[in-house]
């Protein structure tokens, strides 16, 4: 059973060794990948999408700027991929490591990057995780709070046995969801399935302890935090 989870980041000597991974819309569209907000859509005989590389600065070239993990810009047009925030870009050497493991439902989809100031063209892999938080929890153990949206004050706690399952969670706080613009937020949430990599809410992957600890000796560039915003308990038997 995993109950401590961490985040990582791919740290750099300096601001110029940074890049982000770019795509436009129209070559988006035309790839042949059939969803790109949808949580749960295993895209099907996808076109190898190129994508660009882009300095953070303007004009400066590092070979530091090929990373193991990158992310798309999140300033491009709204209808592209780079806005979904469960992608992200992922060299083969860290996919290779990260398939030892135990991942929440996921694609890897094969990139080509292109840097673009140079032109040099590497293999990389579009790494999709769905959005699993309120799919696969066990609901009868989780628990959660309600919180004021503005100020995150605490308004009422819903302990365990409060759901039974997820049509439950989200019919019975739908007013105060959605007319009261309140947050409705995890406070532990437990799944049965052993996972080791797992998405963590719209914006986050998370690792155990066991992840971070290998991760450290094959990757030493990586950086961790302790994912405290709520606990996950992974691979829990009632």
């Amino acid at each position: 059973m995993n109950s401590r989870f961490y985040t990582f980041v791919q740290s750099g000597t300096t601001r110029e060794d940074y890049a982000y991974a770019q795509i436009t819309e129209q070559e988006y569209v035309s790839s042949g990948f059939k969803s790109y907000s949808i949580d749960d859509i295993i895209w099907e005989n996808p076109i190898v999408l190129e994508i660009d590389l882009v300095p953070l600065y303007e004009g400066v070239v590092s070979e530091k700027q090929f990373r193991h993990f990158i992310g798309f810009r999140s300033d491009v047009l709204r209808k592209t991929v780079s806005t979904n925030p469960l992608n992200r870009i992922v060299s083969v050497e860290l996919k290779t490591f990260l398939e030892q493991f135990i991942l929440s439902p996921h694609g890897f989809y094969p990139v080509k990057l292109r840097h673009d100031l140079t032109n040099e063209v590497r293999d990389y892999f579009l790494w999709h995780t769905f959005n699993i938080v309120t799919k696969e929890v066990i609901y009868p153990v989780s628990e959660f709070e309600l919180v004021t949206k503005r100020t995150k004050e605490l308004i009422k706690t819903y302990g365990k046995g409060t759901f039974e399952n997820e049509d439950q969670y989200k019919g019975q706080l739908h007013d105060e969801l959605y007319e009261r613009k309140n947050l409705l937020r995890p406070v532990k949430l437990y799944y049965s399935q052993p996972y080791d990599v797992l998405s963590a809410g719209v914006n986050m992957i998370v690792i155990s302890e066991k992840v971070k600890q290998a991760m450290e000796e094959a990757f030493p560039s990586m950086e961790f935090h302790e994912f405290t915003d709520y606990q996950i308990i992974t691979g829990y038997q009632a």
